[in-house]
């Protein structure tokens, strides 16, 4: 059921929370698949609603920064880590996932097993208020199928797992587009696990240089935080950039996604259909319509989806990472 954020649906949203449901409910990023993190039957639900394998762990969404101390172990932190937390606060309320080290009563299921957990606390207002009303922390991965590509609207999500789940918070199409930014303050370095809109550029400009670590691990391999898997945000139809053309070349139907117009990298071939992600050559609103985009043209009947270049600027970078765990085999 898509119900509008009113006051009274906000209330019984969460009242399904405290009852250990799970719902779908929008963010500034993508729509989330929602359930108390402290209650390991009703995450356990999230990743069968999902089809998840427990190696992908989940991100705790939180209604304020008084919440944090009560999910993440603070006094394991070092007081340089201690400051740098702080300084990334200026991100929260926002897009950005910080990996700390996890209380013990976290279940093992949230984290895919490991002593650490990502959490955010997300701008959206509908998310917001769904949290304030239920003070509750809330583990929630991407309201898809796994390996699907992310919902950016409460129709995306009914669409596929709607008929699973009691209630989809409607908030109208993501203002982001792409998953949160994650960076972990619990190892060694610095390091930046996942491309988003919270930039490298924007992360380092407040707490130095960061280390990057672009994983591309099998399913079956755990992972300390989510978008580390090689494959995901996949349509069902075959995905190639635009340079692989021995793959798709010889195919009857093939639709092209270009990234920055400017390029114009669809003239060079007869492509059955072709969209822009932004006529302006803006990386951000390119961000927003990407899934949007891709899940159009996956049920367009055609044999391959091409996607051309983009920048690795700013949230180019985070636009190229999904498309790459997107890609098919050549």
């Amino acid at each position: 059921m898509i119900a509008s954020p009113t006051s009274s649906q906000i209330e019984k949203a969460a009242r399904l929370l405290l009852d250990g449901k799970v719902l779908a409910f929008p963010t500034e990023t993508v729509y989330g698949l929602g359930a108390d993190a402290c209650n390991e039957s009703a995450v356990q639900h999230i990743f069968e609603v999902k089809g998840r394998p427990p190696s992908n762990p989940l991100i705790v969404h939180l209604a304020d920064i008084e919440q944090l101390p009560s999910i993440a172990d603070l006094s394991q932190l070092s007081e340089e880590r201690k400051e740098q937390l702080k300084a990334l606060q200026v991100f929260w309320p926002g897009p950005l996932s910080i990996i700390l080290p996890k209380q013990s009563h976290i279940p093992d299921i949230v984290t895919a097993g490991f002593p650490t957990v990502a959490i955010r606390i997300p701008s959206h207002p509908v998310a917001r208020a769904l949290l304030a009303a239920a003070q509750i922390p809330v583990a929630a991965p991407s309201a898809n199928p796994y390996m699907y590509v992310s919902p950016t609207s409460a129709q995306h999500v009914a669409d596929q797992i709607g008929d699973k789940i009691p209630m989809i918070l409607d908030g109208g199409c993501s203002q982001v587009g792409l998953e949160s930014t994650v960076i972990s303050l619990a190892s060694d370095d610095l390091t930046l696990l996942r491309h988003g809109s919270i930039t490298r550029e924007m992360l380092e400009a407040v707490v130095g240089p960061l280390t990057t670590i672009q994983q591309s691990l099998e399913a079956s391999t755990a992972a300390p935080s989510p978008g580390q898997h090689k494959k995901h945000y996949a349509p069902h139809t075959p995905v190639y950039r635009i340079d692989q053309a021995e793959a798709y070349r010889s195919l009857d139907a093939v639709g092209f996604i270009g990234i920055e117009k400017h390029r114009q990298e669809h003239e060079q071939f007869h492509f059955s259909k072709v969209s822009y992600l932004s006529d302006s050559n803006d990386l951000e609103e390119a961000a927003r319509h990407l899934f949007s985009v891709m899940r159009d043209y996956d049920q367009a009947a055609l044999d391959a989806i091409v996607i051309g270049s983009c920048s690795e600027d700013g949230i180019g970078a985070a636009l190229s990472d999904r498309v790459s765990r997107a890609l098919s085999e050549a």
